[in-house]
């Protein structure tokens, strides 16, 4: 049962490390970051077509 308690205790403290050392979001707000995502998350198929 300790060893079970000390495993999710050590996943809380990972959590809460990662959430405190991850970077912000404000890149999410610049135009050219937004640009390359939607490029990124379109469909191959319409990615490769010449417009």
């Amino acid at each position: 049962m300790g060893v079970l308690a000390g495993l999710v205790l050590f996943t809380f403290a990972i959590a809460i490390l990662a959430n405190t050392f991850s970077p912000d979001s404000e890149n999410a707000q610049d135009p050219l970051v937004q640009m390359q995502l939607k490029e990124r998350l379109m469909p191959i198929g319409k990615s490769r077509i010449a417009q």
